[in-house]
């Protein structure tokens, strides 16, 4: 509409035709409640299901959102399980590093009796050598065989 070309209007020079084009003007632009009630009838109905669409969307998007939340969940007990028997699978190969750390300190042990006994053994060959010594210069001096006896008895 055009609201100034009415503004402007001198009542003085208003004729009867300008009454009637401005009431033809009007009434084409008015509606009747009856048509106006069937319009935002219309509207609603076709608001409604462009909203019924929309959720149909919307719930179709979440069922795959949600499966892939399910896959997901699937992957992190997997992944859980595995971690379980990886854990499992440490237990027991600390359980044998231990029965290793064991048996080298036991053979640390051995070895350190051995070590012992090769470092006595080693002073009794040095005894046995001394004497050994002795025994020749006594039987190349001619002292004689009870001489040897008693250094070997020591």
């Amino acid at each position: 509409m055009d609201k100034n070309r009415y503004d402007n209007i001198n009542s003085n020079e208003f004729t009867q035709k300008d009454l009637m084009l401005h009431l033809l003007h009007v009434s084409q632009h008015t509606v009747t409640r009856e048509e106006l009630k069937e319009d935002i009838s219309d509207l609603k109905l076709e608001l409604n299901d462009k909203i019924d669409r929309l959720d149909a969307k919307f719930e179709k998007q979440f069922e795959q959102v949600d499966k892939r939340f399910e896959q997901v969940d699937k992957r992190f007990e997997q992944v859980d399980k595995r971690f379980e028997q990886v854990d499992k699978r440490f237990d027991q190969i600390d359980g044998e590093f231990d029965k290793v750390a064991s048996k080298f300190d036991k053979i640390d042990t051995k070895f350190e009796e051995l070590h012992k006994e090769v470092k006595d053994s080693k002073v009794e060959t040095i005894k046995w050598m001394v004497s050994m010594f002795f025994a020749n210069i006594i039987a190349m001096t001619g002292l004689g065989f009870t001489a040897f006896k008693l250094f070997l008895s020591n």
